[in-house]
């Protein structure tokens, strides 16, 4: 409910968001549903989650310039947590 709210005001606002996780393919399909739903969404960038430590960095690197205002990470409990605490929260502004 909160993730659906979140992608509504982010399509009413056009604020650009960044979705990270899923197998190949799920997250696309999950942002043209919710677009259908909430309107047209400013994507800001799309990744799976599957990825190496080298590919770590390029994502990272890849969201900060992408100026992404949101960023949903699905990569599961607690894997997605760890992640979230590891590269954003304290190295990048562009996550809080």
């Amino acid at each position: 409910d909160v993730t659906k709210r979140l992608f509504k005001v982010a399509a009413e606002r056009q604020i650009p968001v960044y979705c990270l996780g899923a197998a190949p393919g799920v997250a696309q399909r999950a942002i043209d549903n919710l677009s259908a739903q909430v309107g047209p969404l400013n994507i800001a960038g799309i990744h799976d989650g599957f990825f190496d430590s080298t590919e770590e960095q390029e994502i990272v690197n890849a969201i900060g310039e992408s100026k992404a205002k949101l960023v949903f990470v699905a990569l599961g409990v607690p894997k997605q947590e760890q992640w979230i605490s590891e590269n954003c929260c304290y190295r990048h502004r562009w996550f809080l």
